[in-house]
């Protein structure tokens, strides 16, 4: 459903609540790591004016994908 949310999103624009989308995705599939590639090439493709690539490592973070540094 999330991932339809943002393919959706995306067609219509900007919104408010993208990022919040985009930090839900990456927090309810951290278990999924075909997921976690997809939503990754997401977050690299295209402009970036939500600074995604960014969010993306922020987020894996506070969900424990990644042990803090």
């Amino acid at each position: 459903m999330l991932d339809k949310l943002v393919e959706l999103t995306k067609k219509k624009g900007q919104c408010s609540f993208q990022e919040s989308l985009f930090r839900a995705r990456i927090h309810l599939y951290r278990d999924n790591n075909g997921a976690q590639g997809a939503i990754k090439k997401d977050a690299e493709t295209g402009a970036d004016p939500l600074a995604l690539k960014q969010l993306f490592v922020i987020q894996q973070i506070k969900s424990g994908i990644l042990p803090e540094a």
